[in-house]
């Protein structure tokens, strides 16, 4: 990373500031879509494996599902199948990772355009028009359709990891 002196880094102004902080932004919403894409890969799973046992004659013929407890078990699963198999198509799980799959495509190139970035720069030290020019390309990729609002927790986490990794004394 680039080493600058205390004054330099201590600077908002300081142009490198402005590189670094979409930098982190990046990086921030590649761990959050990283973890998102997780949360519902394993609903997913689970929607299907519910699904999928409720449907099955093989498991319908278990002999423990001719017991009181076993019937009232079997019900209840058959109905959360029914209500999971309606909720289906209105949930769109499939749908929602892969819009969040591509906007993670695009925010790991914007990480690896700007990491490079940096590291140029700390190899150059200075800023040319030339070379500050090379970053609007990262910039105009930049994935604005980003939601912070889903997952408050989920964000916080991500932020506090970035926050700790990649921090103001990393400059």
């Amino acid at each position: 990373m680039l080493i600058a002196s205390n004054a330099e880094a201590s600077n908002p102004n300081n142009a490198v500031w402005g590189v670094y902080d979409e930098f982190r932004t990046a990086r921030l919403n590649v761990k959050y879509l990283e973890a998102e894409i997780r949360r519902l890969n394993r609903l997913n799973f689970w929607h299907e494996v519910v699904i999928a046992i409720s449907t099955s004659s093989a498991v319908a013929g278990f002999s423990f599902w001719q017991t009181f407890f076993g019937g009232y078990l079997w019900t209840v699963i058959g109905g959360v199948a029914a209500i999971l198999s309606i909720l289906k198509p209105i949930l769109k799980l499939q749908d929602q990772i892969s819009k969040k799959q591509e906007l993670l495509a695009s925010y790991r190139v914007l990480d690896h355009d700007l990491i490079g970035f940096l590291l140029r720069l700390g190899i150059v030290r200075s800023t040319t028009t030339q070379f500050t020019d090379s970053f609007s390309g990262p910039l105009n990729a930049r994935a604005n359709s980003f939601n912070r609002t889903q997952g408050p927790a989920l964000m916080s986490n991500s932020e506090s990891s970035v926050e700790k990794r990649w921090n103001a004394s990393c400059l």
